[in-house]
């Protein structure tokens, strides 16, 4: 059961960097076909999030961890944060301020990047101690 979690949690992952990506490429593109693509990711990319952080809760006990180890208390901040910065860029992802939108984008992409980071070197770059 712990590998098909583990295979989900993957996919949400690689769905998050997809869309965020794909979201930061759109951003650059200025058709307005494309608008109703980008709401739409927008609505996955919160929902992968969630998925996310519930399927990599699920694992942290079968693993042999405690959700007070650092790095898996980060990976808590971070998804948390991932979500408000995406629901900030869906309410912004207006004509005016695009701007923010795509800021909000490359800030979710360092945040999915140093998620990944500590949780494959299972050590934080801040110390939560």
């Amino acid at each position: 059961m712990i590998s098909l979690i583990k295979f989900l949690h993957m996919l949400c992952i690689f769905g998050i960097i997809g869309i965020v990506s794909g979201r930061l490429f759109l951003a650059q593109r200025r058709f307005a076909e494309l608008d109703h693509i980008a709401g739409r990711l927008d609505w996955t990319l919160i929902a992968l999030l969630v998925f996310g952080g519930i399927t990599g809760s699920l694992m942290v006990l079968p693993k042999g961890y405690q959700f007070t180890t650092p790095w898996i208390m980060a990976a808590f901040i971070f998804v948390g944060l991932a979500i408000i910065l995406a629901a900030f860029a869906l309410k912004t992802n207006k004509k005016p301020s695009k701007w923010l939108s795509n800021i909000a984008y490359g800030m979710l992409l360092v945040i999915i990047v140093s998620i990944i980071h500590d949780a494959v070197t299972r050590q934080t770059f801040l110390p939560l101690h």
